[in-house]
């Protein structure tokens, strides 16, 4: 983790340190909404709970199995309620806008590159305005996409807990060979700061 830093562009990246997401690894990952930042530098453990959820279809409710063909052709294995509301939006786009928006692409078959609605600015304010209007409607209730909850879903839950590294500790394990005894104390000598760190057993207290 600490390459991190050295190999990314500071103009081109925001954050340091690895996005962590954990997923059924039957599905495709959306490590903007789903993902967890683990920060350089630091020791962290991860507390990982796993819940599977089973849900009764009719007539006792409403829910989507694996590969069920929805209203709009969308069916995916595993089916994700999250995943089946981004391609119906990402639908509703292309009829619109005729074009699919890169924010939702992920849930979106593209048949050709053609389709991917430009965001550098060079098709004018005509596709934003578009694109701005299917989110405020949808926003509002408007797209009716009819995305019940998965029959069958996995769901993880994640705890992270940090910690700062002790320098020191990697010091004294890199400069082992340097180890030395003296009036009975050991110590290492770092050649790269130029200073003794002294190992003591002894209570600083006592």
């Amino acid at each position: 983790m600490q390459a991190l830093k050295t190999d990314s562009l500071p103009l081109l990246t925001r954050e340091l340190g690895i996005r962590v997401v954990v997923h059924d690894p039957r599905s495709i990952p959306i490590a903007a909404e789903d993902g967890v930042d683990v920060r350089p530098g630091d020791m962290t453990s991860i507390k990982l709970d796993y819940v599977e959820i089973h849900r009764l279809g009719k007539p006792w409710g409403v829910c989507a199995k694996d590969g069920e063909v929805l209203s709009y052709n969308y069916s995916r294995d595993p089916y994700s309620q999250n995943d089946c509301e981004r391609a119906c939006v990402n639908n509703e786009i292309f009829r619109r806008c005729h074009c699919y928006h890169p924010r939702f692409i992920r849930s979106t078959i593209i048949p050709r590159r053609g389709f991917i609605c430009p965001t550098n600015g060079t098709a004018g304010a005509e596709i934003d305005d578009c694109f701005v209007e299917v989110m405020t409607d949808n926003d509002a209730g408007k797209i009716d996409c009819s995305c019940p909850p998965a029959c069958r879903e996995k769901d993880y839950d994640i705890v992270l807990s940090s910690s700062k590294l002790n320098s020191d500790f990697f010091q004294l394990v890199k400069k082992s060979r340097s180890l030395t005894m003296k009036n009975g104390t050991p110590s290492v000598i770092s050649t790269d700061s130029e200073h003794k760190v002294n190992i003591s057993s002894k209570h600083p207290d006592k």
